[in-house]
């Protein structure tokens, strides 16, 4: 079973089993009565939605609204992990570690 095959919005099935958890970040189109958004989302169900900033790159976007989530859940709090992502078909993938890790 690919633990990662969810909808957009879901949890993972097991993801509060395994104890680690990965944040997704996806970019929102802006509507009629709210401007463009980047919404980070941990596989556990948390989220935060960030505003876009124009005068940002779509990197540097992402990158704020899954830190801004990190931060909310406040999972660097002491700890010397630093939050690693990169780009998929949808948006951008976070995870917590050690630079170096394998």
């Amino acid at each position: 079973m690919d633990l990662l095959k969810r909808k957009w919005g879901g949890e993972y099935k097991h993801c509060r089993n395994l104890g680690l958890q990965s944040i997704a970040t996806k970019y929102l189109a802006p509507t009629d009565t709210k401007g463009a958004r980047v919404k980070a989302v941990a596989c556990g169900g948390e989220s935060f939605t960030d505003a876009w900033d124009y005068a940002d790159d779509a990197k540097i976007n992402h990158d704020r609204a899954a830190l801004n989530l990190v931060q909310k859940l406040g999972w660097l709090d002491g700890s010397p992990l630093k939050l690693h992502g990169g780009t998929t078909p949808t948006g951008y993938v976070y995870v917590l570690a050690h630079w170096g890790a394998v």
